[in-house]
């Protein structure tokens, strides 16, 4: 689903979106490194967040559902995969399934963006310990605050979301969750195998390519030409074979 460039390139697993944060700044400070891409869960973070992230690490793609496995969540690309295995499930069938799910999820969704509200909006006015004494006072003073607003916004929250559940669920729900739910309507017998035959059909059908994949593999064929690779075919070692270009075959 990624261009075969990608054989050529180190892949480092970073962890978390903090962690991705914290390895991309590492890379960023240097000069002397290759071009790099870095991939990061959006989780939960809102429309102001995301395009504050994008505008503050332009290095860092961010998918625009919560997760990576939030792409496979397509009815109609799920019934297309089922459906060459044998199956029979209907693309509506899927999407219903997927939307019960996800109004399981809801209350639990709810709390975790008023968590995160919550955590953003009340903290520490003193971050610096050279005083220690303000410091621990304002350490003290965010466990209240935060209690004192958890009403308003956790109600402010609630309604947000009832309001635009319809047009953002899929951004917000735990995917993987529901594609385990998804496996019992496929004759496919773990989800591994699932994923693995919609890659293959996304292969030959590239209408089922998802766009946060298109617009990752752009950015990676312009990093990719960005590049000034040495000339793989120059100063040969005898009885070693050269790479393979990928444009050319064996020099």
């Amino acid at each position: 689903m990624l261009p075969q460039h990608l054989g050529r390139a180190l892949m480092l697993v970073a962890g978390n979106a903090d962690a991705v944060s914290k390895v991309s700044s590492a890379l960023r400070g240097k000069a002397d490194v290759l071009p790099w891409i870095a991939v990061m869960d959006r989780d939960l973070a809102g429309d102001d967040e995301l395009a504050a992230l994008r505008d503050a690490e332009p290095e860092v793609h961010i998918w625009s559902r919560r997760a990576i496995e939030s792409i496979f969540l397509d009815a109609a690309w799920l019934a297309a995969t089922v459906g060459r295995a044998g199956g029979s499930t209907s693309a509506d069938d899927f999407d219903n399934a997927m939307r019960a799910e996800a109004i399981e999820q809801r209350p639990e969704i709810q709390r975790l963006l008023a968590e995160r509200r919550l955590l953003r909006d009340f903290s520490a006015p003193v971050t610096a310990k050279a005083d220690l004494r303000a410091w621990f006072a304002g350490q003290a003073e965010v466990p209240a605050a935060r209690r004192d607003a958890h009403e308003s916004v956790a109600a402010e929250v609630h309604a947000a979301v009832e309001a635009a559940w319809e047009q953002r669920w899929f951004e917000w729900v735990q995917a993987k969750r529901i594609l385990a739910t998804l496996l019992k309507l496929t004759p496919f017998r773990s989800l591994e195998n699932l994923l693995d035959a919609m890659i293959v059909l996304s292969a030959d059908d590239a209408t089922f390519v998802p766009q946060d994949l298109i617009r990752l593999r752009s950015r990676i064929e312009t990093l990719y030409v960005s590049i000034d690779l040495p000339d793989p075919c120059v100063n040969k070692v005898p009885g070693v074979l050269p790479p393979r270009r990928v444009d050319e075959g064996y020099c």
